[in-house]
């Protein structure tokens, strides 16, 4: 007589778990949350912006929605947390549990291909770099611009300028945005002064001294910062930051404001040196210049734009190359991918200014690269459709097969007993 051993505790828990997210419920839970969030988020768009909406209920692990027609507010996973979910949902269900056989080939490929799918848009949320290139018709450029991330960058001054030609400084957005209104200092490696930053304000306006109510930030120099409220459009911000300049002795000598629509950098000069500190937003170079040669747009009678595009010419390595960048056609190159995403100086229909100079917006989007990467992240999207379109392939074809048997085979011939 066998004995049969209890599973521990420990195991049956686990078994729980893996039947939890390997459930089929759960996958149809996830998609419908997946549907409601998705809602949520495009009807809060207009109210809040894109970028605002995006952190709340795309980037976020839970999301708390006020739903106005019933007067609550209640808490609902975020879409980050909902494609985590959904992911463990493939591997558990689509992938182990499965039975494995020639015949559920084709479901594993296609379950395959949905994980690809999250896994490259993993990589693109968190290491995916995307700005803009703001050129006038004539100028170029070999950088493109964040729209959300501010640093602060050090340059050295020689024979009155800004020596480009070394590598600035450059304090991280990272860095920039965990500043608050406590002091925090900041070790500058390499360079004989330090900085102490505080009262950083996400978006705000410097004014005079003589419009500061009782309460704001203090006034250095005869300005201010006024702290404002976020705008819907991220990119609408302007930041800026209080800035003390700390010696090697440890004391203060400077006091500043970094504000990213000042003209002029705030100046910092030691015995026979002098630098020059600027807050601005992040920046990237690319490895080609890009140089707009004209633009051309069309219009409806009510004033929208029909189509935009601009000739430009893409020079690396001392070759040019002419190229068209449309609304639907990209310029694609080196892993980056540049779009025709705006125009100006526009007037109040939205049509280009008459006996001005044109100038056209590109939105870059610079994928991540990586020698392990067989594909580049780009071509992602494509490697997923074409897997899932082969999975279905196969499995209809294993259908078939066994229908098309199924109707070949004969029934026995039944005998007539005598």
């Amino acid at each position: 007589m066998s004995e049969t051993t209890k599973a521990s505790p420990l195991a049956m828990i686990g078994k729980k778990i893996f039947r939890f997210f390997s459930s089929v419920r759960l996958a149809f839970t996830v998609l419908c949350l997946l549907l409601l969030i998705t809602w949520l988020g495009t009807e809060a768009q207009p109210s809040m912006g894109l970028f605002l909406a995006q952190e709340k209920y795309f980037n976020s692990l839970i999301v708390f929605h006020e739903f106005e027609a019933l007067s609550l507010t209640l808490p609902i996973p975020g879409a980050k947390l909902l494609l985590f979910i959904f992911a463990a949902n493939l591997i558990c269900g689509g992938l182990i549990k499965l039975r494995k056989s020639k015949r559920t080939v084709g479901v594993m490929i296609a379950h395959f291909s949905m994980l690809f799918l999250l896994a490259g848009g993993l990589l693109q949320h968190h290491y995916a770099e995307d700005g803009y290139m703001q050129l006038y018709e004539g100028e170029q450029s070999n950088e493109f611009v964040s729209y959300h991330n501010w640093v602060i960058r050090v340059h050295e001054v020689v024979d009155g300028k800004p020596d480009f030609t070394k590598k600035a400084l450059v304090l991280p957005p990272e860095l920039v945005e965990s500043v608050g209104e406590q002091a925090q200092k900041v070790d500058l490696p390499g360079l004989p002064f330090d900085l102490q930053l505080y009262n950083h304000a996400e978006n705000a306006a410097v004014m005079p001294e003589a419009f500061r109510r009782e309460g704001e930030w203090p006034a250095i120099e005869g300005a201010f910062v006024r702290a404002l409220p976020k705008d819907n459009k991220n990119e609408a911000n302007v930041a800026a930051t209080y800035v003390d300049i700390i010696d090697e002795s440890g004391e203060s000598t400077q006091s500043g404001i970094l504000w990213g629509q000042e003209t002029q950098p705030l100046t910092v000069q030691l015995g026979d040196q002098t630098w020059v500190i600027k807050l601005d937003r992040q920046r990237w170079p690319i490895p080609f210049t890009i140089q707009l040669d004209k633009f051309a747009a069309e219009f409806h009678d009510n004033g929208t734009a029909k189509t935009f595009e601009s000739e430009v010419t893409k020079i690396e390595d001392g070759t040019t190359e002419q190229r068209l960048i449309e609304m639907n056609e990209p310029l694609r190159d080196h892993g980056f991918i540049v779009f025709q995403s705006g125009y100006g100086p526009q007037d109040e229909r939205g049509r280009v200014i008459k006996d001005e100079t044109p100038f056209s917006v590109f939105a870059v989007w610079k994928n991540p690269t990586s020698k392990f990467f067989l594909v580049p992240v780009e071509h992602w999207p494509l490697v997923t459709v074409s897997l899932a379109a082969i999975g279905m392939a196969i499995q209809f074809l294993f259908k078939l097969v066994r229908h098309l048997e199924r109707g070949t085979r004969t029934e026995p011939v039944k005998t007539a007993k005598a």
